[in-house]
């Protein structure tokens, strides 16, 4: 099952503001990485867990 994390934002009611600050990436950047949905894997794994999610990677 694919999510997005402007989804799993969503659904948890949080506000992008709250999860950069949680995840320790300046607010401007998260807006720009959010944007172009460029996070890296490391910062996509902190960002599903600070949701409280697991990231879980499977090929194809």
């Amino acid at each position: 099952m694919e999510v997005s994390i402007k989804g799993e934002i969503a659904s948890r009611n949080m506000k992008y503001k709250e999860v950069a600050q949680a995840v320790g990436i300046p607010q401007v950047t998260f807006y720009k990485k959010l944007k172009k949905n460029s996070f890296t894997l490391p910062e996509a794994a902190r960002i599903f867990d600070v949701l409280g999610s697991k990231l879980v990677l499977e090929s194809k």
